[in-house]
């Protein structure tokens, strides 16, 4: 039974893929032929047909110059696309000698006495 419980998800699954093959090979119906007219379907070719023209204008013609059409006007050109305003610098100046970035790597008082952390007397009352 636990078993069952276990695996009856993927039962499940694979019973409605099952219906779904089945429902859509009764859908398509591939086993029986259109019910269309045949005469319609089919293609003749007609080669016997021959078909003649005869024209109506004199045999001489003369060919008259046609005038050459205007030349189109230049179109106007585009305006120059709008530049793009620049955002604002924020540039703040930072004052000499006043300003610590607390990194201590490029200090000279590296070994401060204001600090605690790395005094040796720190069993000392």
């Amino acid at each position: 039974m636990p078993t069952l419980r276990r695996f009856a998800p993927l039962l499940a699954i694979l019973g409605l893929l099952a219906l779904v093959a089945v429902a859509g090979s009764v859908l398509a119906n591939n086993s029986s032929t259109p019910a269309i007219d045949p005469a319609g379907a089919t293609i003749t070719r007609e080669a016997d047909t021959r078909v003649t023209v005869t024209s109506t204008l004199p045999s001489t013609t003369t060919v008259v110059p046609e005038p050459e059409p205007a030349p189109a006007p230049a179109p106007a050109p585009a305006p120059a696309p709008v530049p793009v305003p620049q955002p604002p610098l924020n540039y703040q100046p930072y004052p000499q000698g006043s300003w610590d970035d607390d990194d201590d790597w490029d200090d000279d008082d590296w070994d401060d006495d204001d600090d605690d952390w790395d005094d040796d007397d720190w069993d000392d009352d």
